[in-house]
């Protein structure tokens, strides 16, 4: 049995974890990068075998795509999962979330620059101030808040001039800390617990942060409620396996702010102690074999 790991970028952490977790299952680790992709699909994965991909970029979802054969256990829920893109851009998972009734802060999914619906937008939300955010980018770029109608429009034609053509708006929630949790099947694994950056109130701004520090706040246990909202998050998401970003509003709600599959765990599995990785391949290393099961049956 094989475990192959579509490495995503550099991170020698989380392919050490790996690499340890199936050498003390016998299981062979063989890591897969752009330029060993061509070499590997000689000797594909096969009937059984597992498979992550750690990466985000299209490229990485491509070489997933390409090893993914039938049989190979992976964390998408659907069989033929790996090869449809789950919904992107900013706003259409939130909103795809939102219908399937998890809690979400309130959001307008498509602003303009069109001031009567601006106005609109606004009232929708709760008024000032609002979160505007584009449909692309990253760790917090092209996520601004804005306090106050003049400085919205001169925002979102700003915005609109550099190339966006709708944005996204939300009510802006006060918050001392966001939860990361990692779900893996039916159950909340692990967490950790990131304080807000004075002077930053974005989340992706403190994730990002955060995964630099050793002494982030681990969590090995999460309340059930949220533990509830992380499982019902990742399985609306498709797969097994995710990091659910959930805003702890100072008001007391509790909002699901991103599903991130893939994610970068191994801040959360250092921080809290709690395995991860191995997690991981002993959830795959399960399923392979129940897939095995079922084939025999057949």
């Amino acid at each position: 049995m094989r475990f192959f790991h579509v490495q995503g970028g550099a991170n020698d952490e989380v392919n050490g974890y790996f690499e340890s977790a199936c050498g003390h299952r016998e299981i062979e680790y063989v890591p897969v990068n752009l330029n060993t992709l061509a070499d590997l699909l000689v000797d594909p994965p096969s009937f059984g075998d597992l498979l992550y991909n750690s990466g985000a970029t299209t490229l990485h979802l491509r070489s997933e795509a390409l090893l993914a054969n039938e049989g190979v256990a992976t964390f998408y829920r659907r069989e033929d999962g790996v090869f449809f893109s789950r919904a992107g851009g900013k706003g259409v998972e939130l909103f795809f979330l939102e219908r399937k009734g998890l809690p979400v802060a309130k959001t307008v999914y498509y602003v303009d620059g069109d001031r009567r619906r601006l106005s609109e937008s606004v009232r929708e939300v709760g008024g000032f101030p609002v979160v505007l955010k584009a449909r692309e980018g990253q760790w917090g770029m092209g996520v601004v808040m804005v306090d106050g109608f003049d400085s919205l429009v001169s925002t979102v034609e700003y915005m609109m001039e550099r190339g966006e053509r709708s944005l996204i708006m939300q009510e802006f929630v006060e918050h001392p800390a966001i939860l990361r949790t990692i779900t893996i099947g039916d159950r909340v694994v692990a967490g950790r617990r990131i304080k807000r950056i004075p002077g930053d109130f974005r989340t992706t701004t403190m994730q990002r942060v955060a995964d630099r520090m050793v002494d982030a706040e681990g969590v090995k246990e999460v309340s059930p409620d949220m533990a509830e909202i992380s499982i019902r998050a990742t399985h609306a998401s498709g797969v097994d396996f995710s990091g659910i970003d959930i805003i702890e509003a100072s008001d007391g709600r509790r909002l699901v702010s991103e599903v991130n599959f893939p994610c970068i765990h191994a801040p959360t599995e250092r921080s809290s102690g709690i395995p991860v990785s191995a997690l991981m391949v002993d959830f795959l290393l399960e399923k392979s074999r129940r897939l095995s099961s079922e084939r025999e049956g057949k």
